[in-house]
């Protein structure tokens, strides 16, 4: 495994040059290491691209799964790098990253995680114009569904363990989500 300098500034050109195998991300210059997901975590992940991919199959917007980057803003170095997306707009989808706000990122929180994705991420695709963020919760069978209405998101949840049968997206009409089958029974 390659070793990274943690004391150097990283500007976007020198995070395209890291070795594929490692997986990063990029906030004003500083890189972080991810760390690999668990296999429940994967599982999901799965389910996931099957729902959802099977959804836009021959339709306009694209559905992306890690590991992939997303430069969020033209003219900030930072790129991230969601679990899934949805890009509608064809023109966003580079030779290396997604260029700018996706219309759906979504995250499956684990421990290391959940911190970064719950404050800083939501921060982040609510000042890059991400149209919804999802954060999914394997331990509580749980989504945080974040609509961007007016400059701010507007929060649903929706839960397994409350009786919720499905997520509707809130700016794809025709992306429904069956939550049974997303955490597996």
């Amino acid at each position: 495994m390659s070793e990274l300098p943690v004391d150097r500034y990283y500007s976007f050109e020198n995070w395209c040059s890291l070795p594929n195998e490692l997986r990063t991300e990029l906030y004003d210059g500083k890189v972080s290491l991810m760390s690999m997901p668990s296999p429940a975590h994967q599982m999901l992940s799965l389910r996931l691209t099957l729902q959802v991919g099977s959804m836009l199959a021959g339709k306009s917007c694209q559905f992306f799964h890690a590991p992939i980057g997303v430069k969020l803003f033209s003219d900030r170095d930072i790129v991230v790098s969601p679990d899934a997306l949805i890009i509608c707009d064809k023109s966003k989808i580079g030779e290396k990253v997604i260029q700018g706000a996706p219309d759906l990122a979504v995250e499956i929180l684990s421990t290391v995680s959940a911190n970064y994705d719950n404050t800083e991420k939501l921060y982040l695709y609510l000042k890059a114009g991400v149209h919804e963020y999802w954060i999914i919760s394997l331990e509580s069978k749980m989504v945080l569904a974040y609509t961007l209405k007016n400059n701010e998101y507007v929060l649903r949840i929706y839960s397994l363990n409350a009786g919720d049968v499905e997520i509707r997206s809130g700016v794809l009409p025709e992306l429904i989500v069956n939550l049974q089958d997303l955490f597996g029974g």
